[in-house]
């Protein structure tokens, strides 16, 4: 206890001490200029150099610019020789160096004051190194330079930090003095295959006028230049600028150098292009199904990866002709795309889409999708008779086609039959018709117990199709048409034939009756048989052929078994008279 009474009235106060003594607090800068380095040439101008180290932290910087800077001489460029985005106020340069370590500026100047010497006045932030052309002398200096030497480049002067003035002679003869300069605003270019580069060249003259040759080479054959042999005229004191295009044809790195040679003078300058592979696109197309009727609607849908929002080229090629453009579409968000069309155009057609690419993607097509645009048929000779595709009886006996016959194998394919003969005479018999209204009339009659008919049936296919499936029901549908089409057309004949068995015994026709009977009972069984067998191994032309004679039997069918009743009857009647 003792020994903490003694020491803490020794410790306490120096631990308030260190506690209220100020700590050095640390600020690290936004970048740090590594060298500044100003380089003379022999015509007077000045090129300016700057290196920067940059915090990790540091977005965009400003630097002072010296003298009347070429603008179109100034390259800014990161670490990777990757140019970054700048901009020039009055004096002040001010880059965005977000994502970059350090960053290079250069940029030739009017800054000397040339007389009969040449001063160079400027206030640097750190260190400057400056770079006189041979064959100059210093005359004078504010501050004792911190090294001087001879190099290969000039006479090197480096000076401290702060305001400097140097006085220094000319070079001593005129072939010492450039005749021109080049430079280029860029010397990393980075493009996609299949761009064309411009590189704007900036060729500089102080004292000298006349003609300059320049060419153009590159190092690979990624690239093709488009005119590799140029020439220019340079007058005194002028600054001209010429582009120097180049294609990029496939990945990889280009270095361009352009030479520029007169008045004993040659100069070279190179500029790097890397060239970038096309990314690749893939659209997929789909349509909702193969068959359309001409006038239908036709949904297109698919989508582009990956997915961007672009505009497509809908294209339609019908077979052994060109392809044509059919329509644009654009995608959403998400790459997908939905176009409709109207189908206008009748045959086997096939339909892509295609996408002319952009900077960074290739060129993409989909994948063809081949369709078929029938014509739809019509009913002539009821459209005839009753004047409109839209009357009721013509609506009628259309929506029983496709909706009923056509929704099936065995349907789709009587159809098929039955329109290769239906259509060859119905556009001439429909046209005598319409323009006859007797016939018309007349024809309206006959129609009748057509119409009659196939309502008895349309009602018989709906009342078992439940029970039995839709092939079954179309059959057991056809077979109750065809009899009662056969019965009520051949009535008037039955009637006929009635009023001759007033005279004439029906008993003498027995045999040739029972006879066709028995062959339309065998034309029926196998027919069905073989429509059975056709709609299992989905054979088309056995499937048309069964059921048109499976319709003809049944037609055929019912006016026999009439007659046969018939003549049952007349025997029955001439038994009870001889009774």
């Amino acid at each position: 206890m003792n020994i903490t009474k003694a020491i803490v009235p020794i410790i306490l106060p120096l631990l308030i001490a260190v506690s209220l003594s100020p700590l050095p607090i640390t600020i690290e800068q936004p970048y740090k200029i590594t060298e500044l380095k100003f380089k003379i040439y022999a015509d007077g101008s000045v090129e300016v150099t700057y290196k920067i180290s940059l915090n990790y932290t540091t977005t965009t910087i400003e630097l002072p610019l010296y003298g009347k800077v070429y603008v179109d001489t100034l390259v800014v460029v990161n670490e990777e020789k990757l140019p970054l985005t700048y901009e020039v106020s009055q004096n002040t340069l001010t880059v965005d160096v977000a994502g970059s370590r350090e960053v290079v500026v250069v940029y030739l100047t009017d800054l000397l004051i040339k007389n009969e010497v040449w001063i160079l006045e400027i206030n640097v932030p750190v260190k400057a190194t400056i770079i006189l052309p041979h064959n100059s002398s210093v005359v004078d200096f504010n501050t004792l330079p911190l090294d001087l030497k001879e190099t290969l480049e000039g006479l090197v002067v480096v000076m401290p930090q702060g305001s400097i003035r140097l006085t220094f002679t000319p070079p001593v003869y005129l072939g010492a003095l450039l005749p021109f300069r080049l430079r280029v605003t860029r010397e990393v270019y980075v493009v996609y295959e299949g761009e064309e580069v411009q590189i704007p060249l900036v060729v500089l003259s102080v004292f000298y006028e006349g003609s300059v040759s320049i060419s153009v080479s590159a190092n690979t054959t990624s690239v093709s230049i488009v005119k590799k042999s140029l020439s220019l005229s340079l007058k005194k004191g002028s600054k001209q600028t010429l582009l120097v295009n180049v294609k990029a044809l496939k990945p990889g790195v280009a270095c361009i150098t352009i030479s520029a040679r007169n008045f004993g003078h040659e100069e070279s300058i190179s500029v790097v292009i890397k060239i970038l592979e096309k990314k690749t696109a893939r659209i997929t197309l789909n349509v909702e199904k193969s068959e359309f009727k001409k006038g239908e609607k036709v949904k297109i849908t698919g989508k582009i990866d990956p997915p961007m929002s672009v505009k497509l080229v809908i294209e339609l090629q019908k077979k052994g002709e060109a392809w044509k453009v059919l329509g644009y579409v654009a995608t959403d968000k998400n790459g997908a795309f939905t176009f409709v069309w109207t189908a206008e155009i009748t045959g086997e057609l096939s339909l892509r889409v295609r996408w002319e690419g952009s900077r960074e993607f290739k060129e993409a097509v989909s994948n063809e999708v081949s369709i078929r645009v029938k014509e739809e048929r019509k009913c002539f000779i009821a459209t005839a008779t009753y004047g409109s595709e839209l009357s009721p009886e013509v609506s009628f006996l259309r929506g029983f086609r496709d909706n009923i016959v056509k929704k099936t194998f065995l349907g789709s394919c009587f159809m098929e039959g039955f329109n290769a003969i239906y259509y060859s005479f119905s556009p001439h018999i429909a046209s005598i018709i319409e323009e006859n209204a007797i016939l018309r009339n007349l024809m309206k009659v006959l129609l009748y117990p057509l119409i009659l008919s196939l309502k008895v049936s349309a009602g018989a296919f709906f009342a078992v199709n439940p029970y039995i499936g839709t092939e079954a029901a179309v059959v057991l549908a056809g077979f109750v048409a065809s009899s009662l089409i056969g019965a009520l057309y051949m009535l008037p004949i039955v009637l006929l034939a009635i009023y001759i068995t007033r005279r004439r015994p029906l008993t003498g026709i027995s045999i040739s009756l029972n006879n066709i009977l028995k062959a339309l009972t065998v034309l029926l069984l196998l027919s069905l048989f073989a429509m059975a067998t056709a709609s299992y191994i989905q054979n088309v032309a056995m499937a048309i052929c069964s059921s048109l004679l499976f319709v003809s039997a049944s037609a055929l069918a019912s006016p026999a078994i009439l007659l046969r009743l018939l003549r049952d009857v007349d025997i029955r009647n001439i038994r009870s008279k001889n009774s």
